[in-house]
């Protein structure tokens, strides 16, 4: 008996976390679209606009933003009861 070492707290946790791990389905899935022309539709925009230029930033909000009201059940959401 004097070689028992208590089994720690944080060693039950990082074995039940660590299990869990190894559980968990892992997904990964990449999709590269083709933006030539959004970029000769963005750069066709800011030759238009002398002073007011459009970052490419802006364009992309609103295209997410859009795509989300067309599509809403595609948004992440989490309701609390």
């Amino acid at each position: 008996m004097d070689n028992y070492v208590p089994f720690d707290i944080r060693q039950k946790i990082v074995s039940s976390t660590t299990s869990l791990g190894w559980t968990a389905p892992h997904v990964a899935y990449v999709y590269e679209a083709d933006a030539t022309e959004l970029m000769n539709e963005f750069d066709k925009l800011n030759h238009l606009k002398v002073n007011n230029k459009i970052t490419l930033n802006t364009v992309l909000t609103r295209i997410i933003i859009d795509g989300i009201k067309a599509a809403p059940w595609v948004n992440a959401h989490i309701s609390h009861s």
